[in-house]
Formats: C-alpha cells, sequence, structure tokens
C-alpha cells in the first residue's frame, strides 16, 4: 500500500499535467479561431466618404420623437 505523500504526489502530478494540457489546448483553440477570422472574416472598408443619413431617423414622427424623449426623460429621473 502507498502512503499519503506518494498519492498526493502523483494526484498533483496529474493534476498539473491536466491543467497544463487544457490550457495548451485552449491556447491551440484560440490561435486557430484568430487565424480563420483573419483569414476568412470581412475586410474593413477602408473608404468611410461622407455619413448617410439613418432611413430610420428619417421617417420617424416628430410627436412619437417628443414621447420618446418624455419617457427617456421621467425614467431618467425616477432612478
Amino acid at each position: 500500500m502507498e502512503t499519503i505523500t506518494e498519492s498526493l504526489t502523483v494526484a498533483f502530478g496529474i493534476m498539473a499535467m491536466g491543467m497544463v494540457m487544457v490550457f495548451v489546448f485552449l491556447g491551440i483553440l484560440i490561435a486557430g479561431v484568430n487565424f480563420v477570422a483573419s483569414r476568412y472574416g470581412p475586410k474593413p472598408a477602408l473608404d468611410i466618404g461622407e455619413p448617410q443619413p439613418d432611413s430610420a431617423q428619417a421617417n420617424v414622427d416628430p410627436k412619437v420623437l417628443a414621447a420618446i424623449t418624455a419617457a427617456i426623460h421621467q425614467y431618467r429621473t425616477k432612478a
């Protein structure tokens, strides 16, 4: 029969090996995801140009906008 010290040493070794393996696996996984994202992900547009007006804002009724603004102001003063 093994002593408690030998059992704890083996248990610590197994725990350390498992932690190292998980760390290495996660590192490889993150590197792979970053590689795939850089290779196949969308490329940022370089030409920004003039900002386009938002079509949703252009069609908002001023009365609705005033009601929303008042509701937000009332909510913020309560909280």
